[in-house]
């Protein structure tokens, strides 16, 4: 009988009654249930290879050896063979907080670098979470006992047993209806699969159904839960099941979030590979290296320097960083005016839109004297990065009137000159000519469709607050005022849907950057333009889009947003009486400065929050990985409170601190029926139908017609906690 010596101090979740007992493992369950690339396998003469399990607290490192001599065919790794590796790092990782022992562990896992740098990817989605995964794997077992164990044996059917069973029968005919050779053979392909959305909703649910089936995740998943209110169950079967934490299914989940629990970022991950990558590849590391180094900004980072165009997930992949701003409150608004040698400030209005990047790749028709030029692609990206597939009238916009712009002409031809005028560049620069257009997206909707906050906000009333020095602009402007009005909440609700185009977008521009502004923020050049010099460019450039549309019909699709130089806190009082006045979302104020990709102190903003008194009716909990005292660790923790807000149930998640997190989680009664005080940004206000049958006399006669009422639904945007009142607010 194989035997092993065992010490499970670093074992999580397995009792002290089996710590350092010899375990028989002559009896071991199915090749199926535990079955992994390391430490287990099978050899080529069907036996198996069984470790010396050692592990231990700081390092949990496991050391394999083969118990037979035979020389082991190469395989495939399978699903469930990804699955272990990722539990043996996950275990080792959260074994340590030290960054620098997360990374060494990280570089052990090599075979998993493909997986993890798709999963922690800030620019892929699989459209799937885990919650919607566990659902649907309830509602199957539900399914299933109603098809075999109750719906057989009703003496009659009503109309919603009916349904239930119709309903059954689809989701299980869902799944029949994919065969086993369309199922993908590892996790990766899976994920691409959903990420790729050639797989979406029930039928993507029915995919992942059927590759938990077939790899035998499920089945290891059920078999490491089992027995566990057995007193009968032996320390050998203890063992082989605590090995199996966390469970397969649970670690899937993980994935499908895309949050492993290790206590490890993209950064660690970056830099783990990448050590590993530069010791492997010497010679392509260096040819790298040189091409970095007349790149400070990509040191350590992907460049955007390809010769082809990249998709939008691969245009900054790993570079990616744009401007942000930080918070600013109405008392700090002074000390912004305090040194009178400080750059100037420029105030806007806030948009309520969705913040995009125009990533538009130009190429020179021949001389590049005359600066003609040609778009050759147009990303649109989110400020994290990732594509969108909605924008196609504003790309089209662009790419029909960009070229004929003077002032785009000459942003290239200056990058062009800068890029020649680095050592050793050839006459032809290897990082193809880009422009980025920044801005925010809203949706053009006629008044009579519009939310009310939209028609409040109307173009004729920014117009009439600012001075245009082009009258064909106001006369266009006129014109559309009276058909359209500019709903930026709308736009959230379209710019990610699935095959879809939003037909009347409009985009408000506030930054235009070549490439090397962009990449290039950290080097300061002595020539980097400042904020004003960009904002002259975008105004040249709003104009020229202006002109090209000034055709009576034809709609203004990049808009102005104007900015006003500002250079004393009252100034910024007058502006922030218009924007309330106006129901505008706030101000944005920034410094005339070159362009900083990060969440900087020259660009500010200011909101108007409100705040309000609410009983707390009840809390939800997760596992959420949290600091206390300094130790990350997986805890059972409080999510959010439920409140009411006009009939409404609203979630508020927060401003809570660790520690109450925990502490709340544990008792709830600490937290609920308690009053606290929630600060929320606005109220929102969304409408649904409700189907009532008539029931007059007349309608009777008439037969029994349907109604359509107006239901109103009120919620709060951006609510977080302020304030947790013990005995009541008593002041």
């Amino acid at each position: 009988m194989l035997a092993a010596s065992l010490e499970l101090r670093g074992v999580a979740g397995l009792p002290r009654r089996i710590a350092g007992a010899r375990v028989g493992l002559s009896r071991l369950p199915s090749p199926r249930l535990i079955t992994t690339t390391t430490p287990w396998s099978v050899n080529s003469r069907g036996k198996w290879n069984v470790p010396s399990c050692n592990h231990s607290l700081h390092t949990g490192r496991v050391r394999s050896q083969h118990i037979d001599s035979g020389s082991a065919r190469p395989r495939t790794p399978t699903p469930l063979d990804e699955i272990t590796r990722l539990r043996q790092l996950i275990n080792r990782a959260n074994a340590t907080n030290s960054s620098l022992d997360k990374g060494r562990i990280l570089s052990e896992f090599a075979d998993l670098q493909l997986l993890l740098s798709f999963l922690y990817d800030p620019y892929c989605r699989l459209h799937l979470t885990s919650a919607k995964l566990d659902t649907y794997l309830r509602q199957r077992k539900r399914d299933e006992d109603w098809q075999t164990n109750q719906a057989p044996y009703l003496s009659t059917t009503s109309n919603r047993s009916k349904l239930r069973t119709r309903k059954a029968a689809l989701r299980s005919q869902d799944e029949q209806v994919i065969p086993d050779e369309q199922v993908p053979a590892t996790l990766i392909a899976l994920f691409e699969l959903l990420s790729s959305r050639r797989v979406t909703g029930n039928r993507a649910l029915a995919t992942i159904k059927r590759f938990l089936e077939i790899h035998g995740i499920l089945e290891q998943h059920e078999y490491a839960l089992s027995g566990a209110d057995d007193p009968n169950l032996s320390t050998t079967e203890i063992f082989r099941r605590g090995l199996l934490r966390p469970t397969a299914l649970e670690i899937f989940s993980r994935c499908l979030d895309r949050n492993l629990r290790g206590g490890f970022s993209e950064k660690i991950l970056h830099q783990a590979f990448r050590r590993s990558t530069q010791t492997n590849e010497k010679g392509k590391g260096k040819a790298d290296g040189q091409d970095r180094g007349s790149d400070p900004a990509s040191e350590g980072k992907h460049s955007i320097s390809g010769s082809v165009a990249p998709s939008g997930s691969q245009l900054f992949k790993g570079s990616f960083q744009v401007a942000l701003g930080k918070a600013i409150s109405r008392a700090h608004l002074p000390s912004l005016f305090v040194d009178n040698n400080a750059p100037a400030w420029y105030a806007s209005r806030k948009l309520d839109g969705v913040r995009c990047l125009f990533v538009v790749e130009c190429k020179f028709r021949g001389d590049t004297q005359t600066g003609d030029f040609e778009v050759v692609n147009i990303q649109s990206l989110s400020r994290n990065g990732r594509p969108f597939a909605t924008l196609e009238v504003l790309e089209d916009e662009l790419r029909r009137h960009l070229p004929s712009c003077q002032t785009a002409k000459q942003l290239l031809f200056e990058e062009h000159r800068l890029q020649l005028a680095r050592p050793g560049t050839s006459e032809k620069p290897a990082r193809p000519l880009r422009l980025i257009l920044d801005g925010e997206v809203c949706v053009l909707t006629p008044p009579e469709k519009a939310s009310d906050s939209a028609v409040t906000r109307m173009d004729a009333e920014l117009a009439a607050s600012t001075q245009s020095d082009s009258s064909a602009t106001n006369e266009t402007s006129s014109q559309r005022d009276l058909h359209f009005v500019e709903d930026f909440a709308a736009v959230v609700g379209l710019i990610k849907r699935k095959d879809f185009t939003i037909p009347n977008p409009a985009f408000f521009p506030f930054d235009l950057l070549t490439a090397g502004e962009f990449i290039n923020w950290r080097a300061q050049d002595p020539g980097s333009r400042t904020f004003s010099d960009r904002i002259r460019s975008v105004e040249e450039l709003v104009s020229h889009f202006a002109l090209q549309n000034s055709e009576p019909g034809s709609e203004v699709l990049i808009r102005p947003l104007p900015q006003s130089r500002v250079s004393s806190a009252e100034e910024v009082e007058a502006m922030l009486s218009t924007a309330s006045a106006r129901g505008w979302e706030g101000l944005i104020l920034r410094q005339d400065v070159p362009y900083e990709g990060k969440r900087t102190s020259c660009i500010r903003k200011f909101k108007e929050w409100k705040d309000a008194e609410y009983t707390v009716q009840d809390i939800s909990v997760a596992s959420m990985r949290l600091p206390i005292s300094g130790e990350f660790q997986q805890r059972q923790a409080m999510a959010a409170i439920y409140v009411d807000h006009r009939g409404t149930r609203v979630a508020v998640g927060s401003g809570f601190t660790p520690q109450q997190r925990v502490a709340f989680a544990e008792n709830p009664e600490l937290i609920r029926g308690k009053t606290v005080t929630v600060e929320y940004f606005e109220e929102s206000c969304t409408t649904s139908s409700t189907s009532i049958a008539s029931t007059s006399a007349a309608e009777d006669a008439q037969g029994a017609q349907e109604k359509q009422r107006q239901q109103l639904s009120y919620s709060l945007r951006f609510p977080r906690i302020k304030h947790i009142w013990d005995q009541g607010r008593d002041v």
